[in-house]
């Protein structure tokens, strides 16, 4: 009797703790796992009921990572999409109450760009490196160029990881040389983005121009990416891909925030931290092939990946006060976030290349000209911009004319793109999110019904679904 009580407690307990482990939530799985665990617990007539404790946890976890799902060339469109229209609307509610022409503008830009018919994925494309065919996604013309729009961050970082692979198969390491990948904090200053931002740049400046890194540091690629927590909270960090001599973490540790300290006094700001070892923290890892200790090493593709993504993520604007944002957009109007210097900066310098232009000994008069231009000073055209345009037209009320205008501009790109990318993926099949397909094919105006399954967009609510 006495074992049979036992039994029952056992039991007992054993149900309530499976039951507290179906509420853990396990990423995508949540609302799956707490089904399984909840069936285990009510005593299903499975033949794994009576296991081992442990079975459990063992096939929540394989759950976990078998049913991880995986985003197709679709579901990155619709994600596009809807960051798109999610930043053109906080744009324009923060140049709606700082009446700022020119953030209404780039807000409505940054709408058509996220439009459905803008945004297009593909099968079969074709890597002309490697021969692979590939699902790609995109979007066919960008209205505006502004750090704020999700899909010129993409093009950028895109642009940045080509410059930064380049960089590294073309520059070979020397004697007691590898490389290194350098990340660099900044304290919670309490100042404004701008201001944050220019002390950041001055002790990037500062620390450059220190004996030290220029011994050890041959080259490198730097970017500076920003985590947004509130009006006055605006944590940067600076990574850094260099090809570099040993690098001490204490002794790199105290000339940043030599440096730091250096840049505040410049900018007459107050400097404050905190750390058990009284400087900035800093990381340095070795870039290997393949990377085993992640606290010690990093992996080829992830330094680079790390180095060149985009400055902040969307979701962060959203911590921002709606006034705030188009100041914050007008800050990082033409500034330059993803820098590279020394040799990764200079690729003629590295390899000794000189072109056949700059080697020619053919030169260009530049006294006065037939043609009413004086001293050789050729007059500079000036071409409006889609931006100055709309700026102009919303100032004198004509809000409703910039958007016919910059309907039409992009419908014109959209025609031009769609021919370029026929060109170049002869036997790729493209569709935009609106359910529309075009193709290289002599029978373009031709769909089966197998196109038109794969051209249905998923829907709001599978959408919502999957990123839960």
């Amino acid at each position: 009797m006495e074992l049979s009580n036992t039994s029952t407690k056992n039991n007992y307990f054993r149900k309530e703790i499976i039951r507290f482990l179906g509420k853990i939530k396990f990423g995508f799985e949540q609302k799956a796992s707490a089904t399984a665990f909840k069936t285990a617990a009510d005593g299903s007539n499975s033949p794994r009921d009576f296991e081992p404790f442990s079975f459990f946890i063992m096939s929540a976890v394989a759950q976990r990572q078998i049913e991880k799902p995986v985003w197709t060339a679709t579901d990155k469109a619709n994600y596009r999409h809807r960051q798109g229209l999610k930043m053109a609307d906080l744009l324009e509610k923060s140049a709606d109450v700082v009446h700022s022409p020119r953030g209404l503008a780039i807000a409505d830009c940054i709408r058509a760009t996220a439009s459905p018919e803008n945004i297009y994925f593909s099968s079969e494309q074709i890597n002309f490196e490697t021969g692979e065919l590939f699902d790609g996604f995109g979007v066919l013309t960008e209205a505006a160029s502004s750090r704020l729009c999700p899909s010129y961050q993409a093009r950028m970082s895109k642009r940045a990881k080509k410059m930064a692979r380049e960089s590294v198969a073309r520059i070979k390491p020397r004697q007691n040389e590898r490389w290194r990948f350098l990340t660099l904090t900044m304290p919670d200053l309490h100042v404004s983005f701008e201001t944050t931002l220019d002390v950041l740049d001055t002790a990037i400046v500062l620390l450059k121009k220190r004996l030290w890194f220029k011994e050890n540091v041959r080259g490198a690629i730097q970017a500076i990416e920003a985590a947004i927590k509130d009006a006055r909270r605006f944590h940067f960090h600076c990574h850094i891909l260099a090809i570099s001599k040993w690098i001490s973490w204490s002794e790199l540790g105290e000339i940043w925030t030599d440096c730091v300290k250096k840049a505040c006094w410049k900018h007459d700001v107050f400097c404050n931290y905190e750390t058990s070892h009284s400087r900035l923290i800093v990381d340095v890892r070795l870039v290997v092939s393949k990377s085993k200790d992640r606290k010690k090493t990093i992996s080829l593709d992830d330094a680079i990946n790390e180095t060149c993504k985009y400055l902040t993520k969307s979701s962060d604007f959203e911590n921002v006060p709606v006034e705030s944002l188009c100041e914050i957009e007008r800050v990082l109007r033409g500034r330059r976030m993803i820098r590279s210097f020394g040799e990764c900066g200079d690729s003629q310098a590295a390899t000794g290349e000189i072109t056949a232009f700059q080697d020619a000994d053919t030169y260009v008069h530049t006294t006065d000209t037939t043609d009413g231009f004086k001293s050789g000073k050729r007059q500079k055209l000036k071409v409006e911009t889609l931006v100055e345009t709309g700026t102009r037209l919303i100032t004198s009320g004509k809000r409703d004319e910039w958007l016919l205008i910059l309907r039409r501009k992009m419908s014109e790109r959209r025609d031009f793109r769609r021919k370029q990318l026929l060109e170049m993926y002869p036997g790729a099949v493209f569709w935009t999110l609106d359910g529309k397909s075009f193709r290289s094919y002599a029978n373009l105006e031709q769909s089966s019904d197998d196109d038109a399954a794969a051209a249905k967009v998923v829907s709001i609510a599978d959408f919502k679904r999957k990123i839960e």
